[in-house]
């Protein structure tokens, strides 16, 4: 999954550590499973091959934006965060529970790997299972946001929210309630300890867009007066 075709020696062994790494943070997941309330009803398989995915069906806009098909070119990020909440919930709903698991994971390959420079405590988000780490940034009005995070299930979730977040005002990502965050669908496959750090981050990102938008508002008053 990793490595396609003619793999060497060296590329069998750096699959074989990823492999090992991903069974490892699975075999944590279950181990914390145990601990959730048995009427959630989510059960996973013992070490599931890194081979194994899943994948949702195509996306489906919102309402609002219902006759504007991805294939024609229409992409994420030109989505408000309500069209992407919407594209991200259709995608989990199309799954089982044990599934839900397993694209979460998937999503977490699509963050780009801080350096080691920036993962420093002023980015860490504390209160999180793993080690998490957001940078925000600031391009014209639009917030934008670096993640990474030390584990799988971690990096999954932390892949999503940056998605949803970035490119967009200070003003609409306080919009966006936990309820709305809840209801995209992976909430329910992670453990109690792990769904209080998605609050966290949330938390985290929130006070980053009141600092920004203080700032935007701060750089508007100047330009008007002078």
């Amino acid at each position: 999954m990793y490595i396609k075709g003619g793999m060497k020696k060296l590329s069998k062994a750096i699959a074989k550590s990823t492999k090992e790494s991903l069974d490892r943070e699975i075999a944590i997941a279950e181990k914390e499973q145990q601990m959730m309330d048995e009427a959630n009803g989510i059960k996973f398989p013992t070490n599931p091959s890194v081979g194994d995915t899943v994948e949702a069906p195509e996306p489906v806009l919102n309402e609002d934006r219902k006759g504007v098909d991805l294939a024609d070119g229409t992409k994420l990020e030109d989505m408000s965060i309500k069209e992407k909440l919407g594209t991200w919930g259709h995608n989990f709903s199309q799954l089982e529970e044990k599934e839900k698991f397993y694209y979460l994971l998937e999503q977490g390959k699509g963050i780009i790997e801080l350096d080691e420079s920036k993962r420093i405590n002023g980015y860490r988000i504390h209160g999180c299972v793993s080690q998490v780490w957001i940078i925000p940034s600031l391009k014209e009005d639009k917030m934008l946001f670096e993640v990474d995070a030390d584990s799988h299930e971690a990096r999954g979730v932390m892949y999503i929210l940056q998605n949803i977040m970035s490119g967009h005002t200070p003003k609409e990502i306080l919009e966006v309630t936990d309820d709305d965050i809840v209801d995209i669908g992976f909430y329910g496959v992670l453990t109690e300890r792990r769904r209080k750090g998605v609050f966290a981050v949330m938390q985290a990102i929130r006070t980053y867009a009141k600092d920004m938008e203080e700032i935007l508002d701060e750089a508007a008053k100047a330009q008007a007066n002078s």
